[in-house]
């Protein structure tokens, strides 16, 4: 029986993908609107993603009209503040699309300094 818990854990183990979102950062002026440019690594598809994001809301402004890109084809993007410094940011896909395994940039948030 003990053979069988261990092969059970090892499976389990090995289904579990790593995906990281990643970014780089950007040096911007006072009142100039930019992108913030967000990357995916992910070794399986994705189906749906939401993360948080801090920042100085003091500094930025969170705009509309965020882009998403080639890999997230048939995604909606819904990107709200959530408290004074935290933003939330979810990609869903109401057809079933899915992000398929790859990297590279999959949105753009638009954003204001001040």
């Amino acid at each position: 029986m003990r053979f069988l818990k261990l092969f059970f854990f090892f499976i389990a183990f090995q289904s579990f993908a790593q995906n990281q979102i990643e970014f780089e950062s950007i040096e911007v002026n006072e009142s100039e609107s930019f992108l913030f440019d967000l990357n995916l690594e992910n070794d399986e598809e994705v189906k749906a993603i939401q993360f948080d994001l801090s920042f100085n809301s003091n500094a930025l402004k969170l705009l509309s009209e965020h882009i998403l890109t080639s890999r997230a084809d048939g995604f909606s993007v819904s990107a709200r503040t959530i408290d004074d410094s935290t933003l939330r940011v979810l990609l869903i896909s109401t057809n079933g699309s899915t992000i398929s395994a790859g990297e590279g940039k999959l949105i753009s948030l638009n954003f204001q300094s001040f």
